[in-house]
């Protein structure tokens, strides 16, 4: 990999989304205002990089992590946060977040290193994590590059937390409910039924409501968070419309979807995106 392939990374949007399945993805997340959303949770393990403004990550019976620009947090699965993202002096909030598929996790944890099991600061490197993101991100956007090549320059994130005494490792066991969400996931917009997603997680539509009746939650609400989840990474990561946000997460009513949007967040998406 030459220099010149970072180039059309530096040119890019401020605000940008990419997915490679088996692999991983990446966002490019802009605000020009400081925000508060609730009760996020990563469905795979990622890494954020900060590059203007600071995150606070606010967890329940803890202290808040805060992160500063310059510095990257790992966010595990499994867990339920808030999030504050605060502009800087001149008034934006910049990050990179890079998620990764679990397929190219190691299943164990490697000698030396502690697992990474809680929303995890790693300070301002001066390792080379950041350019390395850089890179992967590159990767992740390049679509003429084997799919092989961009799993290594994932890898390679790895391989710098690792230099940090830490590890990144594939859960042990997912959840139904993350489960759920990464299926529903895949088309926010789709009016999906409980048959459908019983099939899809390999179980009788009788056993799906009765593991969501023992998790005290319904397809409904699992389905709304899912779609409110979707619509947030897109004002973060792209210039499309609030009305196009709302039909992309199966919302016809833009009133209606910024009720649920203010509800589920504590801010509209109008709000969100004004500086």
């Amino acid at each position: 990999m030459t220099v010149t392939a970072l180039q059309p990374l530096k040119r890019a949007p401020a605000r940008t989304q990419v997915s490679r399945p088996g692999v991983g993805g990446f966002m490019r997340m802009t605000q020009d205002k400081t925000t508060t959303c609730r009760r996020l949770s990563a469905t795979d393990p990622s890494l954020v990089l900060i590059t203007a403004g600071r995150k606070i990550v606010h967890l329940k019976n803890a202290a808040p992590v805060i992160v500063e620009a310059g510095s990257a947090v790992a966010l595990p699965t499994g867990w339920e946060f808030d999030i504050t993202n605060e502009v800087q002096a001149n008034g934006q909030y910049r990050a990179l977040a890079i998620y990764f598929d679990q397929a190219i996790l190691p299943a164990t944890v490697l000698p030396q290193t502690k697992a990474i099991t809680t929303v995890t600061e790693l300070g301002r490197s001066k390792s080379g994590l950041a350019q390395a993101m850089d890179v992967a991100a590159a990767a992740l956007a390049d679509d003429a590059l084997p799919v092989d090549i961009a799993a290594h320059r994932m890898r390679e994130l790895l391989l710098w937390i690792q230099a940090q005494g830490l590890s990144m490792v594939r859960p042990r066991t997912q959840s139904l409910l993350q489960d759920l969400r990464k299926l529903l996931a895949t088309d926010p917009s789709a009016k999906w039924t409980t048959t459908q997603l019983a099939s899809e997680l390999a179980m009788s539509e009788a056993t799906l409501r009765r593991k969501l009746a023992k998790l005290g939650t319904t397809l409904t609400d699992i389905t709304i968070d899912v779609r409110m989840t979707s619509a947030l990474a897109m004002l973060q990561t792209s210039e499309d419309t609030i009305t196009s946000i709302a039909m992309a997460v199966g919302y016809d009513s833009p009133s209606r979807f910024a009720l649920r949007f203010r509800d589920r967040f504590g801010v509209s998406p109008s709000d969100f995106r004004r500086g």
